[in-house]
């Protein structure tokens, strides 16, 4: 398993884009138009379905909760939810309440 597992959703993105996506994830700022791109979002979602494919929900959960703590979690997976990926982001959701 990677050292940073919340760095695999955005594996193939350019270093240029990758901080201002995250940032993006994680609500701290918008979209930069630069990286505002079909090709960075189908990489996000490829990876999140490779990632669901290769590991268990509790295992991403319990990841993603070590290396972003519970409330960037829970930003994370509100602007995941919002779009193509929301069945992978209510998954996770399940945890969070629990």
């Amino acid at each position: 398993m990677p050292e940073i597992f919340f760095e695999l959703f955005f594996k193939g993105i350019d270093e240029d884009c990758q901080s201002g996506i995250k940032n993006y994830f994680l609500m701290v700022s918008d979209l930069p138009e630069k990286c505002n791109k079909k090709e960075y979002a189908d990489l996000v979602k490829l990876n999140t379905e490779l990632i669901f494919n290769h590991y268990s929900e509790v295992v991403i959960y319990n990841s993603l909760l070590k290396d972003l703590g519970k409330r960037d979690l829970s930003k994370f997976l509100y602007r995941l939810g919002q779009g193509s990926l929301y069945s992978y982001s209510m998954k996770l959701v399940s945890f969070l309440n629990n």
